[in-house]
């Protein structure tokens, strides 16, 4: 199979760390010859004395559920300075709202204006007042994922609290270990950690998680079942063939979406049912070798394409691996480690889930560490903007136009490298622009007639804009049931900002607006947004 991958292109390089080098040094010779008690192979040391800390910026604003990040600096006599925001100690005038988090982290509680400042306590120096201002962002929230989950006893559930409000769902604030947890009786279940609860015996119970600032408390279900009994037989004389686990071992190409090669079997297939929104596996430790880039990661059994298709995955324990449904799938399940990237910079991000799970489908490289391009330990940089020629790649290859690979939706053809010139010369004057990895990509999608260019230009390298984009999908799933209703867009307040050409192009579920009621479809579309694309279109094709 063909590894369906796009390589989106690293952009500045970082600049290396400058260390600091104290040379030794002689005091000059004034009126004697020698200066005995100072050996000048001894350098001096110097000694960093503050005398002052400031904290910036000088004020800023957050919203309720999101925060606001201060930096304190010393400085010395001599104006040279330090970075102390880490061991300084914070403070605020009024923490009903906002409360510190780490360092110069504030999260926004309530609405209203304080004073944060910071102490460097060893020398005793006081900053500068800052002001915070924090706006209302709507009501705050309080929500544990999953809202329900169902256990054996002697099995263990990990649930995860999230302050957010009602206007504005980003980013997802994980209070889980700031929260008390609590559950209404132990012979069903103990908390063991901050949301992880064991199962002590049969029963429903709910769970419950209380925040402080603001008081707020959420409520989730938890089901513990006794261990899968024998099943009782009855009289009769129809014989149930049982459903066989598909194969997982030497699988043939196209049988496996991931990163190939470097797969392995960790456990056995389970045959889960609808194992809810987030679920727990275990798997074979031992297995996963030494192998820093492989990684325990859960795949469903797609029973139409008869393909394993990754999840979003992540493990939380030897041998236990977390598992996101995002698609409601249900049968068959498994845990195999794959090589596949490592990107350091998606925790926290609100995008994170998504990332995970279409790294795991091989649908992102990332940017590699320019000192060592070789290491699968990259940046994902979901902030950045992407260009034309990346999202219509990747959009044909999710496509099936892979040579090789086993079309999931046979919506285009694989061409030769003469008729792709030909097509991509057709069309566009500017085909000589178009990178040598995007070519195939480009003039398959031109010949089915799902991307069209800007006039007679293709652009490949202009930015993209959220409605080019989300008709680029919409075009992909024009023949899919459920996708080919035009969305409303005149619900947005600038609606009147959509060009002509893109009106009535835009499927229902294909792309969605912001918290202030604004669509802004002229906005250069950011990796992690054309990401959520993207994953609308793996649901529409059945993946």
């Amino acid at each position: 199979m063909a590894v369906m991958a796009v390589c989106f292109f690293p952009g500045n390089l970082l600049a290396p760390s400058m260390a600091v080098d104290l040379k030794p040094f002689q005091l000059p010779d004034i009126n004697k010859p020698e200066v005995p008690d100072i050996k000048p192979d001894i350098p001096l040391e110097m000694k960093f004395i503050p005398t002052n800390i400031k904290v910036t910026p000088d004020s800023q604003s957050t919203k309720v559920g999101q925060t606001a990040s201060y930096k304190c600096m010393a400085y010395d006599a001599n104006n040279s300075s330090r970075d102390v925001t880490d061991i300084c100690s914070w403070h605020i005038k009024d923490p009903d709202i906002a409360t510190n988090r780490t360092g110069g982290q504030y999260l926004g509680v309530s609405a209203g204006e304080t004073i944060v400042y910071a102490i460097l306590d060893e020398y005793k120096l006081d900053s500068n007042d800052c002001a915070l201002i924090v706006t209302d962002a709507g009501t705050p929230l309080l929500v544990i994922e999953p809202s329900a989950a169902t256990i054996l006893v002697e099995e263990t559930q990990q649930y995860r609290a999230y302050l957010r409000n009602t206007l504005d769902n980003y980013p997802n604030q994980d209070v889980t270990d700031e929260c008390t947890w609590t559950i209404g009786s132990d012979s069903i279940a103990i908390v063991e950690t901050p949301g992880l609860f064991k199962g002590t015996g049969a029963g429903n119970i709910s769970v419950s998680a209380h925040y402080y600032k603001p008081d707020l408390t959420a409520q989730a279900r938890l089901t513990v079942k006794e261990a899968l009994e024998k099943p009782q037989l009855e009289e009769t004389s129809i014989v149930v063939e049982p459903y066989t686990a598909p194969a997982t071992e030497n699988l043939p190409e196209g049988k496996i979406l991931d990163r190939q090669p470097g797969y392995i079997t960790l456990a056995k297939p389970q045959n889960l049912g609808n194992p809810g929104v987030e679920f727990f596996m275990d798997f074979n430790q031992n297995l996963m070798g030494t192998n820093p880039d492989r990684h325990p990661k859960i795949f469903y059994w797609n029973k139409t394409y008869s393909k394993w298709v990754a999840l979003a995955s992540y493990p939380v324990a030897s041998g236990k691996v977390k598992g996101i449904n995002d698609g409601n799938y249900e049968g068959w399940f498994v845990v195999m480690g794959c090589i596949q990237p490592t990107f350091i910079d998606i925790g926290g991000h609100w995008a994170d889930k998504i990332t995970n799970r279409v790294n795991g489908l091989g649908l992102l490289e990332g940017y590699p560490d320019p000192t060592n391009p070789s290491s699968l330990t990259r940046t994902a940089d979901l902030e950045r903007i992407i260009i034309r020629s990346e999202l219509t790649t990747t959009v044909a290859k999710i496509l099936g136009l892979a040579p090789g690979d086993t079309h999931l939706y046979p919506t285009i053809t694989y061409m030769t490298d003469w008729e792709n010139d030909q097509v991509l010369q057709s069309k566009y004057t500017d085909a000589a622009q178009i990178p040598e990895w995007a070519r195939p990509y480009i003039a398959g999608m031109t010949k089915a007639g799902l991307v069209s260019g800007k006039g007679n230009r293709f652009a490949p390298n202009d930015q993209l804009t959220r409605i080019e984009a989300a008709v680029i999908i919409s075009n992909a799933l024009r023949d899919v049931p459920g996708f080919g209703t035009p969305a409303d867009l005149t619900v947005y307040t600038d609606s009147a900002q959509i060009p002509e050409w893109a009106i009535g192009k835009v499927a229902q579920g294909t792309i969605g607006g912001y918290p202030d009621g604004t669509l802004r479809p002229n906005q250069p579309i950011k990796r992690g947004e054309a990401l959520t694309l993207l994953l609308t279109l793996l649901r529409g094709l059945g993946w």
